[in-house]
C-alpha cells in the first residue's frame, strides 16, 4: 500500500491537497505550503516535485529582500492553462470589451459610446464588433476562448435574465448569454451574465481600492447607481441574484418619477445626469468638462457635496446592516474626488450608528467593471480546467 500521511491520506490524495493550496494560495514557498496543509518539508518536497515534473506547477525566484542574507528562496505557482477569456461591459452609456488569458494578463481593451439601455441589439452588436478587434490585435482567435463574461446595468437573476422591464426596457427577454454567444460565435454555455456594478467590486478588489479587502461595498455612480458587494472575500450576490439595485432606494416618495416607474428613488438624485444638470443651472453654463475639473467652480462642489450626503444617507443604512470594513466610490459620480468622499463620509458619520467604515475612490475609474469581467471570468475558466485534469 502507498504511504499515508496522518493528517492528509494517501500520498495521491496529498499530491492533489498541495495542489489545491498552492491554486489557492499561490504564491507560496515550500515552507508556507508546509504550514498550510499542516506537512513537514520532508514531506512537501518530493509531492512538489512530482506536480512540478507534471506541468501542474512552476516555480519563479522570489523578490530579493534585503533584510534577510543569501539567495532569495523560491515562489510556487499553478501553471495557467492554456486559453483566453472575454470581458464585455455594457454600461448604460457604453460597451467595452477586454479580453485577457487565463492567468488574467490583459491582452487588448477596447471601448464605445452607445445607448445601452434602449438598443440592446445595437449594444450587442458593438460589443462583437470590439471583440473582434480586440482579437485581432492580440493575435488570438475565438476558438481560444474559454470563457466570456458579460456585465449589463440591470437586475440579473442567476439564470442571466433581467428581472425588470423598465431599468433598461431593451434587454427585458432577452436570453442574454445566447445573444453574446450566437454574435461572438461561442458556446453559450462559457458565457455567464452578471450584473456590472458586482463586476465593478471585483474589479477594484483583483487591481483597485479594494485589494485585499474581504467585506466591502462598492457603488457605481454614473447613469445609474448600483452596488456590488463582497462579503467574507465572496462576491455576494442573494438568493435570486439581484442584489444591489441601490439607485431604486426610495428617498422621497413625492419626488421625480424613475425610470422603474417609483416616485423618488435614490438615482433621480444622485445620477451623473441629475448632477451635471444642477450643475448647469447654477452656474449658468453648459458645462461639459470632466467633473473633476468642474467641482473647482464653489457652487458646482456644493452641489457634489449634497449629493454624497444623499448618497452617504443611504450607504449609512447600509453601513448599519453589513458593517463592511470599506466603501468605494466608482464611476462617473466618482471623478469629482474628494468632494463627492467627504459628502458620504459625513452622512455615514452621522447617521451610521455604530459603524466604523472607511470611504474610499475607486482607482480603475471606467474600467472597473470590464476588469473585474476578465477577473472572474479567468477564475471560472482555470477552474474548469483544473477539474478537467483531475477528472
Amino acid at each position: 500500500m502507498p504511504p499515508v500521511d496522518p493528517w492528509i491520506g494517501p500520498r495521491g490524495s496529498a499530491v492533489e491537497r498541495v495542489l489545491a493550496v498552492v491554486r489557492d494560495r499561490a504564491p507560496v514557498t515550500r515552507p508556507e505550503l508546509a504550514r498550510l496543509t499542516g506537512m513537514s518539508i520532508s514531506g512537501i518536497r518530493p509531492l512538489v516535485a512530482q506536480l512540478l515534473a507534471d506541468g501542474r506547477l512552476v516555480e519563479r525566484d522570489a523578490p530579493a529582500d534585503g533584510r534577510r542574507p543569501g539567495r532569495p528562496g523560491t515562489l510556487l505557482e499553478p501553471a495557467v492553462p492554456a486559453g483566453i477569456v472575454l470581458g464585455l461591459d455594457f454600461g448604460h452609456a457604453h460597451v467595452a470589451v477586454a479580453a485577457a488569458d487565463l492567468g488574467g494578463r490583459r491582452l487588448g481593451w477596447q471601448s464605445f459610446a452607445v445607448d445601452v439601455d434602449h438598443r440592446a441589439d445595437a449594444a450587442l452588436d458593438k460589443a462583437a464588433e470590439l471583440a473582434a478587434v480586440v482579437l485581432d490585435r492580440a493575435a488570438r482567435s475565438t476558438d481560444e476562448v474559454a470563457r466570456v463574461v458579460a456585465g449589463v446595468p440591470g437586475p440579473v437573476d442567476r439564470a442571466g435574465r433581467m428581472r425588470s422591464n423598465t431599468i433598461v426596457s431593451s434587454w427585458w427577454g432577452l436570453a442574454i448569454a445566447d445573444e453574446v454567444a450566437a454574435r461572438l460565435g461561442v458556446d453559450a454555455a462559457d458565457v455567464d451574465v452578471e450584473n456590472d456594478a458586482q463586476l465593478g467590486a471585483l474589479g477594484e478588489r483583483a487591481a483597485g481600492a479594494a485589494a485585499g479587502c474581504d467585506d466591502f461595498v462598492y457603488v457605481k455612480a454614473s447613469h445609474g447607481l448600483g452596488a456590488g458587494l463582497v462579503l467574507r472575500g465572496e462576491p455576494y450576490a442573494g438568493a435570486n441574484g439581484l442584489t444591489g439595485e441601490l439607485g431604486h432606494t426610495v428617498v422621497d416618495t413625492d419626488g421625480a418619477l424613475c425610470r422603474c416607474g417609483s416616485r423618488g428613488c435614490l438615482e433621480t438624485v444622485v445620477a451623473i445626469e441629475r448632477v451635471r444638470d444642477r450643475i448647469r443651472f447654477v452656474t449658468g453654463s453648459d458645462l461639459v468638462a470632466p467633473l473633476g475639473e468642474v467641482v473647482a467652480v464653489p457652487a458646482a462642489r456644493r452641489i457634489v457635496l449634497e449629493a454624497g450626503r444623499v448618497l452617504g444617507r443611504t450607504l449609512a443604512d447600509v453601513a448599519n446592516l453589513l458593517d463592511p470594513q470599506c466603501i468605494v466610490l466608482g464611476g462617473e459620480l466618482a471623478e469629482a474626488g474628494e468632494a463627492l468622499v467627504e459628502g458620504v463620509g459625513e452622512s455615514i458619520g452621522r447617521f451610521a450608528a455604530v459603524a466604523d467604515v472607511q470611504v474610499v475612490l475607486g482607482t480603475l475609474g471606467s474600467e472597473a467593471q470590464v476588469i473585474g469581467a476578465t477577473a472572474l471570468a479567468a477564475e471560472r475558466a482555470r477552474a474548469a480546467a483544473w477539474s478537467a485534469q483531475s477528472a
